[in-house]
């Protein structure tokens, strides 16, 4: 079903009333809205009027409905309602930046235990401050917005393995150690979709790259889980995402309810045999990097733990806290930034000690393909390795360092 609206000359005049433009789209001078998506005007008559007509002009298929009463402005995945149902969980669409309803959002958080899931996303795609609000409730999120077929998927058992394919660790030499890790993985429905898309790439394998994927597949889709374990090649690496058990900011939980965090997380790294981290701790501050306190609850509820990135910044730093490998993920968004990037880190490296450099890719825009032309643009001086053994590595450099 398609639906076209008046061309782009008249679209300033039109901005105003577009209440909800959903998954709509301006094109060749028309707003349209293929398959399941639509857009919804609003008007406002003017004080006393009696009458109003409006005129449009449409083209091909449509759907066309008016009413006085203010509709919803977010339409539920329809493929995610027997999740819902399933699990008679409540449904509600708050903006965590309009302050009466991010009230009401903390309201409604608080009524469930802590550590309680939020699946589904946020209204203007407000990441940040909804996930703020969530972790300030003791609550995790769960990208779910466009996950298919949750109930079937939930319901079927798969193997899952506790152990990941074993990695060669070189023996630790002057050159540049660099850990190249997919990013986006605490999103189920990037895991359903767009992770698929990439994991088919036939470069995958061709150059050691991390994964981050949600450990919560190990419920909601064993099934998924277990393909992504069975279909590794020794140069893929499964790694936890942001920022373990669920998408959240560990720094803005309240610490009597973020150990059961930690220890839940804990738990379901162990049961799908990861041992790496990828965390995320946008608090606002000037100081992005993990504290202290954090790390040692990391570290104290996942037995084995090799190593912890986070962020995603303009460099990469790595550090031993309380003898744990943390690395600042330098962010790569695409090839043509990367390749100079990296160049750059090469001229300025002394070349008299071991340096190690955690990279993330920006996983919507890059693909295996791109990892693979990063690493044919490094010189003699790197070493791209798989990023347990990149931490292995730190933690023998950084050791030796510090005695």
């Amino acid at each position: 079903m398609e639906m076209r609206s008046r061309p782009s000359s008249q679209a300033p005049r039109r901005r105003p009333f577009l209440f909800d433009a959903d998954g709509s789209q301006l094109a060749s001078g028309w707003r349209f809205a293929d398959g399941t998506n639509y857009f919804i005007y609003k008007f406002t008559p003017p004080a006393g009027t009696k009458q109003l007509t409006l005129s449009t002009l449409m083209w091909n298929q449509y759907l066309l409905t008016a009413t006085n009463t203010a509709p919803s402005y977010q339409v539920v995945n329809p493929l995610f309602r027997d999740y819902i149902v399933a699990n008679s969980a409540p449904v509600f669409w708050l903006d965590p930046n309009v302050t009466e309803e991010a009230a009401l959002f903390a309201k409604i958080l608080n009524i469930f235990d802590p550590d309680t899931a939020y699946l589904g996303w946020f209204p203007n795609g407000d990441e940040m401050p909804g996930v703020t609000l969530c972790a300030q409730n003791s609550a995790y999120v769960v990208a779910a917005d466009v996950f298919y077929n949750a109930t079937a998927f939930s319901g079927v058992r798969a193997p899952i393995r506790r152990t990941q394919p074993p990695a060669i660790v070189p023996q630790l030499q002057s050159k540049i150690y660099l850990a190249l890790i997919m990013v986006e993985g605490d999103n189920i429905q990037y895991d359903q979709h767009r992770m698929r898309q990439m994991w088919d790439d036939p470069t995958r394998g061709q150059v050691p790259l991390g994964w981050s994927i949600s450990v919560l597949l190990r419920d909601i889709a064993p099934s998924m889980l277990s393909y992504y374990q069975e279909t590794q090649t020794p140069n893929d690496l499964l790694v936890a995402g942001p920022s373990g058990a669920g998408y959240t900011y560990p720094a803005m939980w309240p610490n009597s309810t973020l150990p059961g965090y930690m220890k839940r997380t804990g738990e379901y790294m162990r049961r799908a045999g990861m041992r790496t981290l990828f965390a995320y701790n946008r608090d606002n501050s000037t100081d992005l990097a993990l504290t202290t306190g954090l790390v040692d609850l990391y570290k104290s509820n996942i037995p084995g733990l090799e190593g912890i990135v986070y962020n995603y910044e303009t460099s990469s730093q790595v550090s031993l806290i309380d003898d744990l490998p943390v690395a600042t993920l330098l962010g790569v968004n695409d090839t043509s930034s990367g390749v100079p990037a990296l160049t750059a880190i090469a001229e300025n490296w002394s070349g008299t000690a071991p340096l190690f450099v955690a990279a993330g890719l920006e996983s919507w825009n890059m693909m295996p393909a791109d990892a693979q032309t990063l690493v044919n643009s490094l010189g003699p001086q790197f070493e791209v390795v798989r990023l347990d053994v990149f931490f292995r590595l730190t933690r023998a450099a950084l050791s030796k360092s510090q005695h």
